[in-house]
């Protein structure tokens, strides 16, 4: 057998705060050969993540190896001095982090970051430097020219790919990619994680994947290991781990994933209609004015597109990013004006309602956004943020709303006592059920959900979908459901819009459009799927 170019002998990391240690890595093993991907997979909080920053030590300042070994290439890192451990990171260990946004340098163009690795290594001078980074750049599959901008002037997919030109341009060992792909739509993934494949491949390149998709673990690795914890609880090939599972949380995992668990729907029966469309749209066109730097002229982001959302119902509306569909919605709801078409609420045409009209408007339509994290005020308690809507509006009273308040968080499965909580108290699935709550506190008839669990675990996601299925079944109320995510559509949708380039490519009822896809595109979706490379019988 060859020799594990990574080894990790029962390591274990703490984390020290004002409320005492947190044990946050608890006895890891694991090993990665030459050549091999292990994928460490597990929700927020199960400590792959500190595992693998754990190897190159590029841990929080609160944080410390406390036991244990890490032993690559011969050489055990948990103790080595930080100069020899600076000689290692970027040369024999690669890292891709999880987000391009935050580690990048967004005043230096993407070239010279790329080039900095192999200056810093001593290996090449500032022209063949330069040079290096180029090549290494159309590796990861970039075009010409990318060297020379910033990382705001490129999309979320090629800043992505700009790390990965990072971390390999050394050609080292050991890559470890955090999280690589999470906040990419599914055909961006895919590609990436294909050139991802490739690179390493053709360099001999060891992987440890972290990821909270099941998915992309089955595709794309030779052996994972679950974790719970801190621990490592189930470790194998994906057909031992996914295909046989022994641990009840590796079960749980399985089950709550909508890329693996294809037969789960959470979609609610609907009684037969017997009334105009809650929301439909005629035509809607969105145009903008192009910069001159561009060439001028307008660029139609909507082009003619038509849907109906039936009461009661969700209808998905799902695309990459790009698409147009968050501007489709945008227009729907009347958050921005469309240049031509029509928008029906309740049958009423609603496309140039303006003052108290808009106004009213906004009051049967609601929404919940992408980021719990973002979306709601850290300065307020959560009952101060369920009463906003009910204070804009003026309805009821102190006393009213703060029951109207205890009854919502009630009814989106939150104790009592949270709503004397703030938002950094709570976990991201508890704030996205605050969010919720807050978008039915004036009992609308529509409520926009824009990727509400695209930034949450898949147990922690697989809740918030059953809590949005009993709410509908409860209270009738209607959704439009934003997504680039088919698995999760199609657990929850009634209908599906695909959009492309501004237009509707396909559109259905969501079991008849994903079995039996008629447009090109609508296929290339569903085959991004994490997880389907797995069940087609690829090998990783």
């Amino acid at each position: 057998m060859t020799s594990p170019l990574l080894h990790v002998d029962d390591l274990h990391v703490t984390y020290s705060g004002p409320r005492g240690d947190v044990h946050a890595v608890r006895g890891v093993s694991l090993d990665v050969a030459p050549g091999e991907t292990v994928a460490l997979v597990g929700e927020s909080g199960s400590g792959k993540s500190t595992t693998a920053h754990a190897v190159v030590r590029l841990l929080a300042p609160t944080a410390r190896i406390t036991s244990g070994h890490v032993r690559f290439d011969g050489t055990d890192l948990a103790t080595v001095p930080a100069r020899r451990l600076r000689a290692v990171r970027g040369y024999g260990i690669g890292l891709v982090p999880q987000d391009p946004t935050v580690s990048l340098n967004p005043v230096t163009p993407v070239g010279k970051q790329v080039a900095e690795v192999l200056r810093i290594h001593g290996l090449a001078d500032r022209r063949s430097a330069g040079t290096r980074a180029e090549e290494a750049l159309a590796q990861a599959g970039l075009p010409d020219g990318v060297a020379h901008l910033y990382p705001h002037e490129l999309s979320g997919g090629m800043r992505q790919r700009v790390l990965i030109a990072v971390a390999l341009v050394a050609r080292p060992a050991l890559l470890i990619a955090d999280e690589p792909t999470s906040a990419l739509d599914v055909t961006v993934q895919r590609q990436i994680l294909d050139h991802l494949d490739t690179l390493t491949a053709s360099t001999g390149t060891g992987v440890l994947l972290v990821t909270h998709d099941l998915g992309v673990a089955a595709d794309r690795a030779d052996r994972i290991a679950v974790m719970s914890q801190g621990r490592i609880v189930e470790v194998g090939t994906p057909a031992q781990v996914l295909g046989a599972p022994q641990n009840a949380y590796t079960k749980a995992l399985i089950e709550a994933a909508p890329s693996l668990n294809t037969r789960r729907s959470l979609v609610v029966p609907s009684t037969e209609a017997t009334s105009s469309p809650v929301l439909e749209v005629r035509d809607l066109v969105k145009e903008f004015p192009r910069p001159r730097a561009a060439g001028g002229g307008v660029l139609r982001a909507v082009d003619g597109v038509s849907f109906a959302l039936e009461r009661g119902k969700t209808l998905g509306i799902v695309g990459e990013s790009g698409s147009g569909k968050t501007t489709t919605v945008r227009l729907a709801v009347r958050l921005a004006d469309p240049t031509s078409g029509t928008v029906l609420l309740d049958g009423e045409d609603v496309t140039r309602a303006s003052g108290e009209r808009l106004r009213a408007l906004r009051r049967r339509v609601q929404l919940v956004h992408q980021n719990p994290y973002a979306s709601l005020d850290p300065r307020l308690s959560v009952e101060r943020i369920v009463t906003q809507p009910l204070r804009a509006f003026g309805v009821g009273d102190r006393a009213s709303r703060r029951a109207r308040a205890a009854e919502l968080v009630d009814h989106v499965a939150l104790p009592a006592g949270t709503l004397a909580r703030r938002p950094a108290e709570l976990s991201g699935g508890q704030r996205q059920r605050v969010a919720i709550a807050r978008a039915l506190a004036l009992e609308p008839e529509l409520v926009v959900l824009d990727e509400p669990v695209s930034a949450l675990d898949v147990r922690v996601q697989a809740q918030v979908l059953e809590l949005l299925a009993r709410l509908q079944a409860e209270l009738g109320v209607s959704y439009l459901f934003i997504s680039h995510d088919l698995a999760v559509v199609r657990q929850i949708a009634h209908d599906v819009v695909v959009m492309q380039d501004g237009r509707v490519v396909e559109k259905g009822p969501t079991d008849r459009v994903l079995a039996e896809p008629e447009h090109p595109y609508t296929r290339e979706l569903l085959g991004a799927i994490p997880g389907t490379r797995a069940e087609a019988g690829v090998p990783a």
